[in-house]
């Protein structure tokens, strides 16, 4: 059955195109697939999901080399939907360093491209 919807080279021109920044989440398998990244990256995908709760902390380092090496803004989130805990409980297993909302600030304020 053919997937229905947008593929990445159109998800992103309209989150970039609503003036957002496309950010490819909750890919730990990032460090061991930094082709699928790369080819994301070709596409418009300008950040990388590197803090995320269910990410230990290896993860979380190679994740950020990863951001660093293709030059993608590294981002941080919670994916919180009410399942199975509080947004209290959620989001105290999770830490994201204060530089990340600066990082994420400015790519957003210089537009999608590549910094």
């Amino acid at each position: 059955m053919p997937r229905l919807g947008l593929g990445p080279k159109d998800a992103a021109a309209a989150i970039i195109g609503a003036g957002g920044l496309a950010v490819l989440a909750h890919f730990g398998d990032g460090p061991d697939r930094p082709d699928v990244v790369r080819r994301l990256r070709d596409l418009g995908v300008r950040g990388l999901e590197v803090w995320y709760r269910g990410f230990g902390e290896e993860t979380v380092t190679q994740l950020a080399a990863l951001a660093t090496e293709l030059r993608l803004v590294q981002t941080g989130g919670s994916d919180y939907h009410g399942d199975h805990e509080s947004y209290a409980e959620a989001h105290a297993a999770l830490w994201v360093p204060p530089a990340v909302g600066a990082g994420l600030t400015d790519a957003l304020r210089h537009g999608s491209s590549l910094q």
